[in-house]
């Protein structure tokens, strides 16, 4: 097994549904970098909502790096950002203005804080989940540009509908769902995918040498790039049909065991 770096997803991937990392994941992820494979988490929340999760698993105080933000942070444990992208404060007005047409619950992020107009039960579900405080403001776009947008809202087909529009006002943006309620809007070279090749090249490491795991179509990016690219079983099909393998376990069943018996065999 050539694999030197292993990139996760958090939500539905590596945390359980009651948001925490399971100890027997724990213990494998102690094992694989032990035999020196780094482990860089992957996740579309924003710094504030990780950071816990990296120190616990570099407990160490290893300088390692962490990609937030859906791949717009590249974070360094030592050096802090040094990477990111923003959407323009006319990619904002646009995706705003539209999002008050539809009466829909948004998100915009500002050096790392996060902003509403409207702090409502979906802001506060979103605050619980990621142990992230809300700002609220009267107007979103005072804020100029935004790391994303993220709109907020039931999943089903007026959601579907609403992510057409949104594509149609920001043609040269990623939109994609992170989760079937959540809508993102992020800057064309942002991506897990995208952010993933940037460490791997920092770190000096081949795209041959990089494994990745995830559940949601926000990981495709990684997923894909990744010479191993791996979904969960709680993923959608339209995420396991990308994946080069589909494991076992779901989130709430420690994947990172099945991942040391499946390809690190002897390694446990």
């Amino acid at each position: 097994m050539s694999i030197k770096l292993i990139a996760v997803d958090l939500d539905h991937t590596l945390l359980r549904d009651d948001g925490k990392i399971s100890q027997e994941n724990y213990d494998a992820i102690k094992i694989l970098q032990e035999k020196g494979i780094k482990i860089v988490i992957c996740t579309g929340r924003p710094t504030g909502g990780v950071t816990r999760f990296v120190d616990d698993i570099n407990s160490n105080g290893e300088e390692t790096y962490y990609i937030a933000y859906n791949g717009s942070y590249i974070i360094n444990t030592k050096h802090g950002v040094i990477s990111k992208s923003e959407l323009s404060k006319d990619d904002v007005r646009k995706g705003v203005e539209l999002g008050r047409k539809w009466n829909i619950t948004m998100q915009l992020y500002k050096d790392d804080a996060l902003y509403v107009e409207d702090y409502n039960e979906k802001v506060k579900e979103y605050e619980s989940l990621l142990k992230v405080k809300a700002h609220r403001i009267d107007d979103l776009l005072t804020l100029g540009s935004s790391i994303k947008i993220l709109y907020s809202d039931k999943a089903g087909p007026d959601f579907d509908e609403f992510k057409l529009k949104v594509e149609e006002i920001l043609p040269d943006k990623k939109v994609f769902f992170s989760k079937p309620n959540y809508l993102e809007v992020i800057d064309k070279d942002s991506g897990k995918g995208e952010a993933l090749e940037k460490v791997v090249n920092i770190l000096g490491l081949k795209q041959s040498e990089v494994m990745a795991i995830g559940d949601g179509f926000n990981d495709l990016s990684m997923i894909e790039y990744a010479h191993i690219g791996i979904a969960t079983d709680n993923a959608p099909d339209g995420v396991k049909i990308k994946a080069d393998a589909v494991l076992k376990s779901n989130n709430n069943e420690s994947i990172m065991v099945e991942i040391l018996a499946s390809y690190f065999p002897g390694n446990n």
